[in-house]
């Protein structure tokens, strides 16, 4: 029988066989804690246990599996793993619903992507359905078992502490020091990982907290992208990877990727060689919670009241300025580049800009879409007269409400609430444009 020196946990993204490129690049390797804010099923956290990493405390959090990380650090060396057939799934589909943890432990082993049992719907601990697994793999139960024991057992060891919190949220209240390593593997952009919405983890937030912290001992792992090289400077170490969880025999041919890994290092020495500097650290302006505290309730649902209306104003103002001003640019921009394709998509990305830009912002309408459709369109640039389409009539305001509202009852009939949701927003706030309010 093998001996399994390091756990793995399946899930979509892990870091089983890439977590020891990743991890040598990590600025430290010992100090106070180490806090994995996306920790998935713990697969980085495994590896850098392997590879002998030292901190005090390890933190483990993600608001979607840190039920399922619990029952693993509960019952994960006590439970007894079947044979995969649709009568055992049913069964433990039924007693993860209720919250049974060892039928939680269990989801890794029935279903695939780091999903659960819930068929579209959200049980406790297991997130939406990832897809069920009707066998196949190496993996057999005796296996599953050795490694659910191991798991238990390295939390054990190590007294690790799990949160399942925002992201933003555990670094707000942990409030990370130098002597710390945080670890950002979030959903990347592009991506569609069946268990985590766009919103879990939205790529512009993250730049930002790093950007306002510059003290912080960090270890980002994405794939490759303009937004985060513009940010961060190019990447501690790259390497082309094989996209594990595509079906190649259905797409018929193999898909790889260039993940890459930026530290706070590699941050640093980006800074220096360019001789920018990070900016100053932000200070919230929020009221303390002990001032929140003495407000009556009137009080806080005028505050709220306040709140939702900047909120509105904000998303109207950034689909002005995408509608109005960033369409626009990008359009003579490329009038610019007639001819010459490679110089307007390299100019674009200079700052920052491509596809997984736009898609990285929040409240996304149907101009963001027109903005990537341009990003994304072929190489060939069309003539001026084609891209612009000056024989089309300007739609008024009423007209493109109504367009909106078609696209948005095609969405809803179609089943697609995602987009329908973006739809709905999109109107909403061309509505308040033309009333003005």
């Amino acid at each position: 029988m093998p001996r399994i020196s390091v756990p793995s946990l399946a899930i979509i993204g892990g870091k089983t066989l890439t977590g020891p490129a990743i991890l040598a690049d990590a600025p430290i390797k010992e100090g106070h804690r180490c806090i994995d804010i996306c920790a998935g099923r713990a697969n980085l956290t495994f590896q850098a246990w392997g590879l002998g990493f030292r901190f005090k405390q390890w933190i483990l959090n993600d608001p979607i599996q840190a039920p399922f990380l619990h029952a693993i650090r509960d019952v994960g060396h006590l439970v007894k793993v079947p044979e995969r057939s649709e009568e055992e799934y049913e069964k433990t589909k039924r007693l993860a619903a209720a919250g049974d943890q060892r039928a939680l432990c269990l989801s890794c082993w029935f279903c695939f992507n780091g999903g659960g049992f819930g068929n579209g719907k959200s049980f406790p601990g297991t997130g939406p359905n990832g897809g069920r697994r009707t066998g196949g793999g190496r993996r057999t139960p005796e296996s599953m078992e050795r490694n659910l024991v191991l798991a238990h057992d390295q939390f054990v060891e190590h007294d690790v502490q799990i949160f399942g919190w925002d992201w933003l949220t555990c670094l707000e209240k942990l409030q990370p020091t130098k002597d710390d390593l945080i670890m950002f593997d979030g959903p990347y952009l592009g991506c569609h990982v069946g268990v985590y919405e766009d919103e879990t983890f939205i790529p512009n937030e993250a730049i930002d907290y790093i950007q306002h912290h510059p003290e912080i001992n960090f270890l980002f792992c994405e794939y490759d992208a303009a937004i985060y090289t513009h940010a961060f400077g190019p990447p501690a170490s790259q390497k082309t990877v094989t996209l594990r969880a595509t079906n190649f025999r259905q797409i018929g041919e193999v898909k790889t990727r260039t993940e890459c890994v930026w530290t706070y290092i590699s941050c640093k020495a980006h800074l220096a060689r360019t001789g920018e500097k990070a900016p100053e650290t932000l200070h919230a302006t929020l009221r303390k919670e002990k001032d929140l505290g003495s407000l009556s309730i009137p009080e806080l649902l005028a505050e709220i009241k306040e709140v939702n209306k900047r909120i509105a104003q904000n998303q109207l103002r950034t689909t002005k300025e995408i509608r109005k001003h960033l369409l626009l640019l990008l359009i003579e921009l490329k009038k610019r580049f007639y001819r010459k394709p490679f110089g307007y998509y390299a100019a674009l990305r200079s700052i920052g800009l491509d596809p997984n830009t736009v898609r990285s912002w929040f409240f996304r309408g149907r101009h963001a879409d027109e903005v990537i459709e341009m990003l994304e369109q072929p190489e060939e640039i069309t003539s001026a007269a084609s891209t612009t389409e000056p024989h089309e009539r300007p739609l008024s305001a009423e007209e493109e409400c109504l367009q909106q509202a078609d696209k948005m009852a095609a969405a809803v009939l179609k089943e697609n609430i995602a987009r329908a949701k973006r739809l709905a927003a999109e109107y909403a706030n061309a509505r308040r444009e033309m009333l003005g309010t």
